[in-house]
């Protein structure tokens, strides 16, 4: 069972319930980010605001692409996919 990971997010509480880690595993510099970016799109965007209310990630890692770039793969619950 995931429990909720602490988070020293600037947007107060509201990044922690976007990051479940199972036991007493440390939430990363990236999933924080995440979290945080999640949260200010439900705050200032009313179209995301109903889909992104009950979305939390598991982890998040930052991958190389073609071409010299970074992407950040989020996973999520499967649960949560068909949303």
């Amino acid at each position: 069972e995931p429990v909720m990971a602490a988070s020293t997010a600037s947007t107060g509480s509201f990044a922690t319930k976007k990051i479940y880690k199972s036991g007493d595993a440390q939430v990363s510099e990236i999933e924080e980010s995440v979290a945080k970016a999640f949260v200010e799109l439900e705050i200032t965007s009313k179209d995301l605001s109903a889909e992104l209310r009950d979305l939390f990630i598991l982890s998040a890692k930052e991958v190389d692409v073609p071409g010299g770039k970074k992407a950040i793969v989020i996973f999520v619950p499967y649960r949560l996919h068909k949303r």
